[in-house]
């Protein structure tokens, strides 16, 4: 009897035990699984800051104020350009025979972006500005003027011309000059693969005032709801 007594007792015991190392053992699991499921809303939460970052990071700078601000809102609205990005329209003009250009005007969303101003005066001059936009405001200017001229016969008997190129650029901020370029290249008509303009370095010059080149851009912005758009008058 007393064996039998000290039997149950020790089964008893066992299965204690047993109930005792289970329930151990699912505490633990539990605790193991709330502890993943933790480092998984931590990475979610971390994955969703670093893209809120990027869009920051690709967001265009409103009203830039360096050069370096001014290249990066540069780069995006030139590469929605050259993607087809922009809507556009084109205005064309002829004062008198004497004068005549077409405008471009570039908008992202119905913002004017950029307007793109090419003209030619007479035979021997021609012209293209390039104004780029935020916010109604003129950031970055970019003009290339091209003068030919007659330099030689070749054997053949025909006429060598030779295209003198001036590009100036214009970093502004509020209406302010910040930084100008300039370089000056020929290019003539009987070699005309001896030169590559990408590869010719902008010299920094002074600054003139930038006011002449902001009155040419408001009567190009004005001429486009003038009711008059024969001639864009100087």
């Amino acid at each position: 009897m007393t064996v039998i007594l000290t039997c149950l007792v020790s089964f008893f015991f066992d299965a204690v035990l047993i109930q005792f190392m289970r329930n151990r053992i699912y505490l633990l699991v539990c605790l193991f699984c709330f502890s993943c499921g933790q480092k998984e809303g931590t990475n979610d939460q971390s994955s969703e800051i670093n893209q809120d970052t990027a869009v920051e990071m690709d967001t265009v700078v409103i009203h830039p104020t360096s050069v370096s601000e001014i290249k990066e809102a540069y780069a995006v609205i030139f590469s929605k350009l050259e993607s087809g990005l922009l809507d556009s329209i084109s205005l064309k003009y002829d004062c008198y025979g004497e004068r005549s250009g077409t405008i471009t005007y570039f908008t992202d969303g119905g913002k004017l972006s950029m307007v793109k101003h090419d003209y030619n005066e007479y035979d021997h001059y021609s012209a293209v500005d390039q104004y780029f936009v935020s916010d109604s405001t003129v950031f970055f200017v970019h003009q290339t003027n091209v003068s030919w001229s007659f330099v030689s016969v070749n054997a053949a008997g025909e006429g060598v011309t030779q295209d003198n190129f001036t590009e100036k650029r214009m970093y502004v901020v509020d209406k302010n000059p910040i930084l100008c370029l300039e370089k000056k290249y020929t290019i003539r008509s009987d070699r005309p693969d001896t030169i590559n303009r990408d590869h010719i370095p902008n010299d920094e010059v002074e600054c003139q005032s930038v006011e002449p080149v902001l009155r040419d851009f408001d009567r190009l912005v004005a001429f486009k709801n003038s009711p008059d758009q024969d001639c864009l008058e100087k």
